[in-house]
């Protein structure tokens, strides 16, 4: 083993804390590939290195059971892992991967709940606007959005949520949670991820309607009609 086993990480991290801290000049679509693309990247870069070093680690403790393991799995050298590495890794890998299996049942349940409220508007005077995937999913709204908002802004909010259908947007916001799940250090990259998600679906609305302003108005008041988080 040596350092260069890192240097994907490494590389990795660096480039996400980068994306994590900057302000792309793309259009949000692009913006969100490239942020999810990375994110990902790094979360597989660094349960990779994890789980092969835990390997190598565990080989070095116990050399007979290492001829049971591919030999692709092991370092070439046959140096012994120090339990300085190879304890953390093992540790880290094991708790990277309980969080993101974590972070996917809880996003599945989440789903799976919404799917079945989705056949008519959520009994709530708050008003909320849901993009609910798959093939029993749809834009789900509140009975208070019916109530409160005109036609004209309940077109650019179905036309919002439509967007996150149309391109899947779920499927970027899995990825970005999965990654912040299993590294942490990739939470800014992850809310960036989401704020460029939610900035295409607003392109997208702003022309389906021709009316920027309109949008721009309907975001911010349906922003603001939700309670603060306490």
């Amino acid at each position: 083993m040596n350092w260069f086993t890192f240097m994907p990480l490494a590389i990795m991290l660096a480039l996400s804390s980068a994306l994590g801290r900057t302000r792309l000049p793309l259009h949000p679509s692009w913006s969100a590939r490239l942020l999810a693309t990375t994110g990902a990247m790094t979360a597989v870069a660094a349960l990779g290195t994890g789980v092969f070093v835990a390997i190598n680690y565990a080989a070095t403790l116990a050399p007979s059971a290492a001829a049971h393991v591919p030999e692709w799995t092991l370092f070439g050298d046959d140096e012994p892992v120090p339990a300085l590495v190879g304890i953390p890794a093992t540790v880290l890998s094991a708790a990277g991967l309980l969080f993101a299996t974590q972070a996917a049942v809880g996003w599945l349940d989440e789903l799976r709940t919404a799917r079945t409220q989705a056949q008519e508007p959520l009994d709530t005077e708050v008003p909320i606007a849901v993009a609910v995937p798959g093939r029993h999913g749809g834009v789900l709204l509140s009975k208070g959005m019916l109530r409160t908002f005109t036609a004209e802004e309940l077109h650019v909010v179905f036309q919002h949520e439509s967007s996150h259908l149309r391109h899947r947007h779920h499927r970027y916001a899995a990825a970005g949670a999965l990654g912040a799940a299993v590294l942490p250090p990739l939470r800014p990259l992850n809310e960036r991820l989401r704020l460029a998600v939610e900035r295409w679906a607003d392109e997208d609305a702003a022309e389906a309607t021709g009316d920027r302003a309109l949008v721009a108005r309907t975001i911010a008041k349906a922003a603001l009609a939700h309670p603060p988080s306490p």
